[in-house]
């Protein structure tokens, strides 16, 4: 049983936040996701190359991910399927 004293403690902890980058691989996606590192937040960050974010996540295997992403632009098509979509779902 967690005594009144340790749960206190544990409510005084700050919370960690876990951030989203698009475009961590350079300018400022980059130095955004450096920055919350170094703050030791935890950062996904992404870029269309992998191989791109590996001097972020360098050093910090515990806070940081990297994942690859297809940027696309919303073009006619995509705005269609969102109009369906919003459609079949009031």
């Amino acid at each position: 049983m967690i005594s009144e004293t340790d749960r206190l403690r544990e409510e005084e902890k700050p919370l960690t936040k876990t951030y989203l980058i698009t475009g961590a691989s350079s300018g400022f996606g980059a130095e955004l996701a450096k920055a919350a590192l170094q703050r030791g937040e935890k950062v996904v960050g992404a870029a269309r190359r992998k191989e791109a974010l590996d001097g972020l996540i360098e050093g910090y295997a515990d806070n940081a991910l990297a994942v690859t992403m297809e940027y696309m632009s919303a073009g006619p098509r995509c705005l269609r399927g969102i109009e369906r979509l919003s459609l079949s779902h009031p």
